[in-house]
């Protein structure tokens, strides 16, 4: 069976304020499969996971370094209607 990527990440470093609290992050993940992030509290799992629609946008003194791309697109460009991809990429925590 041939899987599609879904998200690719490559390089992932994402900060709050000077904080770094995810480190060189590499994961794909395919469509038509499951997905689990384990460990304490703590270890960054929300932190990724709001990284995937940009939920983290919203907090102040967040950035990151590194690339997220959704289906082929990086969805950190000017481009990206960032609505849209909320809209198309749901978050249950």
């Amino acid at each position: 069976m041939d899987l599609k990527t879904v998200f690719k990440i490559e390089k992932l470093n994402s900060y709050y304020g000077v904080k770094q609290v995810l480190r060189n992050i590499d994961l794909t993940i395919y469509d038509r499969s499951v997905t689990a992030l384990m460990g304490p509290s703590g270890c960054g799992k929300s932190t990724l996971i709001r990284c995937l629609n940009r939920m983290n946008d919203l907090v102040l003194n967040f950035h990151h370094k590194g690339l997220i791309f959704y289906r082929g697109s990086d969805i950190y460009t000017k481009e990206i209607d960032v609505t849209d991809l909320r809209r198309e990429i749901g978050m249950v925590f």
